[in-house]
């Protein structure tokens, strides 16, 4: 790259230095030109009165210095004529400069006055900005005056005798000229090659954009092509829609001029002056965040994509889905005047996305059969347990076993169970009727897909555990009464941490996706086996800490300056010291204390003596408390404060320990310590009694 730029930086400065000597050959055309016409009326005016005194007569060195001066003329315009810029043309102007400061010096009869010339010369010699140019031209003026000093005085210095040394007090002064001149022509050309590098670096930053631009260009195209392949039977919809068009102004109200098709999509009578909120029928919160997301179109403080992006576009009205699409019409004076809204029903183009999404779920499930068992038995249980919650208003940690089911269900792509308890979650308070149609949309679900699952609701499912031939050798080699087969038994049991992590690195990566995040889910040791029995609750729980490493952590692609547009989880499973070992480590921006603390300190949780005396671990472990969220407003993936604390009530059940270590703009790395179960007493007891 250095060499690139080196070798730009000596382009751009010959082509500077050539369009500079270019120039100079025309000013010395002109130079030349203007001079030869002074010279012929010096010869016709003052030279004679100069050699002859009073009697006007034309002198033959008269003649000869007019003849001299076309030569001096002629031949350097036509070499800059010919070839401009050329470096001949440089000395050959300089020599006729020179010789044209000895012709008007002869011309005066060598006044004193004239001698000044030289010195004009000189300073044009130097606007070629080389020191050779300058010697060359110095040369010039110094060996005519040492000459003519010795054999035509007269014509020099205005004497009749010879003068063998005056020529150097002319040159002395010349040279001291010189001095200045030629330092003032080094730090030219240094400014040049600064200026020249200068350019160089800007050209080279210039194409390193351009080629940035190109290869975003090329991705944005691809990325185009693939959600054109996706959305061509959508396409295909939209253009068979018939849409509604109507105006709001300042105050939200529709105004005069909406097509008649508004009320048909709409279901109800439209009129000119009531608020769209209103004819939307939304309610409450709702119809808040409408309100306040139209506003922020009119008061024009972000850009239009952004501002109109952020209006709510999809509405259900009777069984019907209808899209609002909003565009900005503006005044002469470029504010907003009035928003354009475009009304589409797209009942159909829903049904058709939550059927793909439907396909997408029982494709996932049944890549992951046994684990989504699993995931019933436990869901069916937590709903059990929470109808109990509820009869002893236990709310907070009702909260946290359906925040959990939440998790859980978005790992197998239950979108609508997770969009249900979405919405509950928003209730002040959980009621039993919210815990029930939670259950009967798990039921229904189970219910419409049984064809495909073969899982009931109400199915028991007993553990099943796989041994292959090598195990069963094992087997038959050990004692039969002994603790060889109560550990055969045990490592039997032990499944590969795939079977329980594989669905959280698809879900994270799915997450990673919809929130535009170009992050990298990694499961390290995924033929690590482990206790699965054990382990199951915490696999359960750690949804929390791959979502919120993924929406909370990993910044956008454009945010994460030198650490690389891809941002990384890693999940591992390991055993310490009679311990199972889970951790995730990520490389996104880190918990920022001081955001925690002001939370904590919002919600009362803690009091502000107690946050002055607290240390930075200690502020670390305020995310386990409920309600502890750093995060602006609430997602459908993270936000509420009650996924750490269920991962940690989690852990506490089964005498674990979780501990968090982060660094601002570096990452978070979470550490999970479970005990290792014993060999059950039961067991023990029947291999005893068999003894």
């Amino acid at each position: 790259m250095q060499a690139k730029i080196n070798g730009n930086a000596e382009r751009i400065y010959d082509e500077s230095y050539e369009k500079l000597c270019v120039d100079n050959d025309k000013v010395f055309s002109v130079l030349l030109a203007l001079q030869w016409v002074a010279a012929i009326v010096f010869a016709l005016v003052v030279s004679p009165r100069t050699w002859i005194g009073e009697r006007n007569l034309v002198h033959i060195h008269v003649i000869a210095s007019v003849v001299i001066g076309g030569l001096l003329t002629i031949v350097p315009i036509y070499l800059n004529r010919k070839n401009p810029g050329a470096t001949v043309n440089r000395y050959v102007n300089v020599i006729a400069q020179g010789l044209y400061s000895a012709l008007f010096i002869h011309l005066t009869g060598g006044r004193i006055e004239t001698h000044f010339h030289v010195f004009g010369s000189l300073a044009f010699f130097a606007f070629y900005r080389d020191i050779r140019v300058l010697f060359v031209g110095t040369l010039i003026v110094a060996v005519d005056h040492a000459i003519r000093g010795i054999f035509l005085p007269e014509s020099v210095f205005g004497i009749l005798t010879e003068s063998n040394w005056r020529w150097l007090e002319h040159a002395a002064w010349v040279l001291f000229e010189d001095f200045f001149l030629g330092w003032s022509i080094l730090r030219s050309i240094e400014e040049m090659k600064t200026v020249s590098f200068a350019r160089a670096e800007v050209m080279s930053q210039h194409e390193n954009a351009e080629e940035l631009v190109k290869l975003r260009t090329r991705e944005l195209q691809k990325e185009h092509n693939e959600l054109q392949k996706r959305n061509e039977t959508i396409g295909t919809i939209y253009r068979n829609v018939r849409s509604g068009f109507l105006l709001i102004n300042h105050d939200l109200r529709i105004e005069n001029g909406f097509t008649d098709s508004c009320s048909r999509l709409i279901g109800t009578s439209i009129k000119e002056g009531v608020k769209l909120f209103d004819v939307l029928g939304l309610r409450g919160r709702d119809s808040e965040h409408f309100q306040a997301m139209v506003e922020g179109v009119f008061e024009d403080m972000l850009p239009e994509e952004v501002s109109l992006g952020q209006i709510p576009p999809k509405h259900e009205i009777d069984n019907r889905v209808i899209k609002i699409e909003g565009g900005i019409v503006r005044n002469s004076d470029c504010k907003v005047k009035n928003i354009l809204f475009t009304i589409t029903d797209v009942t159909d183009l829903k049904r058709t996305e939550e059927q793909n999404t439907n396909n997408l779920s029982l494709i996932k499930i049944l890549q992951q059969r046994d684990a989504f068992s699993q995931f019933v038995i436990d869901a069916k249980g937590n709903l059990e347990e929470c109808k109990l919650l509820f009869g002893k208003k236990e709310q907070p940690l009702l909260r946290f076993l359906l925040h959990s089911l939440k998790g859980n269900a978005s790992v197998f792509g239950l979108e609508a169970i997770v969009a249900l308890i979405h919405g509950i979650e928003d209730d002040p308070e959980i009621n039993l009727n919210s815990i029930l149609t939670i259950e009967t949309s798990l039921k229904n679900f189970l219910r419409i897909h049984w064809e495909i699952l073969n899982i009931k609701y109400e199915d028991s499912f007993a553990e099943m555990y796989t041994v292959d031939k090598e195990q069963l050798g094992e087997l038959a080699s050990l004692s039969p009464h002994g603790a060889d087969v109560l550990n055969w038994i045990e490592n039997v049991k032990l499944k590969p941490a795939k079977d329980f992590l594989d669905p959280l690195v698809k879900m994270g990566t799915n997450i990673s996706t919809r929130l535009s995040k170009d992050a990298i889910i990694i499961l390290e040791t995924p033929d690590f086996l482990v206790d699965g029995v054990l382990l199951r609750p915490i696999f359960q729980n750690m949804t929390h800490l791959i979502r919120n490493a993924v929406d909370h952590g990993i910044e956008l692609p454009n945010q994460r300056g030198t650490k690389g547009s891809k941002g990384h989880v890693k999940i591992s499973v390991g055993k310490k010291s009679s311990h199972w070992c889970i951790e995730t480590i990520d490389d996104g921006r880190g918990i920022d204390l001081g955001a925690v603390c002001k939370v904590a300190l919002n919600k009362n949780l803690i009091t502000k003596e107690q946050a002055e005396k607290m240390s930075d671990q200690e502020k670390m472990d305020l995310i386990y408390l409920g309600g502890v969220s750093t995060i602006e407003s609430i997602t459908q993936f993270s936000g509420r404060g009650i996924g750490m604390s269920a991962m940690a009530d989690a852990v506490k059940r089964v005498s674990g320990k979780i501990t968090v270590s982060s660094s601002k703009g570096l990452g978070t790395h979470f550490t999970i310590m479970i005990p290792m179960r014993t060999t059950p007493l039961k067991l023990k007891s029947q291999l005893a009694e068999a003894g």
